[in-house]
């Protein structure tokens, strides 16, 4: 990239107030126009945080270009918000948010269609590495974790529990009887680098 190819603030302040004003313009749809506003201000954010400019204009900037996304919610029908397949997206939205991987995964589970897991399926490998980072560093470090119990909470087959915890950089071991276990407390968790496999999710019978 050349340094002409970076666009100053200025320039970046003078292509957003262009951009806000087209949101006004009857030429054409709201959509088609809303659409086009949304991919250029996502490229003014990008040379933002490529040139790590924070100052108030910037912060002035976000809060402008929030403000126009946010016209497209209140356009759309009240029918699409209240819909079965909305209210899911959000509640899973804000499980996800929050960290509660254990309802996050149940819910996946039980309520997703087959196209809803296609799109979810991408975040679950990250809510399961969310859990076991959790018991990693909250289990007691002299009683380990099951294996068995893990398969439950991450809801997956044993067998993958353990690549699970070896892609994280955990370590597990075998009991006297041949169980397995996650010994806690270990401070080589990382999440991975690479893609995960594609585990299965247990629960999803209904597909």
């Amino acid at each position: 990239m050349q340094a002409s190819d970076v666009r100053p603030l200025p320039v970046l302040e003078e292509t957003l107030n262009y951009l806000l004003n087209l949101l006004d313009a009857t030429e054409h749809p709201f959509e088609v126009v809303h659409d086009f506003v949304f991919d250029r201000t996502r490229s003014i954010r990008q040379d933002l945080s490529m040139q790590n400019i924070v100052n108030d204009q910037t912060i002035h900037m976000y809060e402008e270009m929030g403000e126009s996304l946010s016209l497209w919610l209140g356009r759309v029908p009240s029918l699409i918000l209240k819909s079965k397949e909305m209210c899911f997206a959000r509640r899973l939205l804000r499980l996800f948010r929050m960290g509660n991987y254990k309802r996050f995964l149940c819910t996946t589970a039980t309520e997703a269609s087959y196209l809803q897991y296609y799109i979810i399926e991408p975040y679950i490998n990250e809510v399961r590495a969310l859990a076991l980072s959790c018991v990693n560093y909250c289990g007691y470090k002299l009683h380990p974790y099951p294996i068995a119990h893990l398969s439950k909470l991450l809801m997956m087959k044993e067998l993958d529990v353990e690549s699970f915890c070896n892609a994280c950089g955990l370590e597990t071991s075998t009991g006297e009887r041949g169980n397995k276990f996650l010994s806690t407390k270990q401070t080589n968790f990382h999440y991975p680098k690479e893609v995960f496999p594609s585990y299965c999710l247990l629960g999803l019978e209904h597909f």
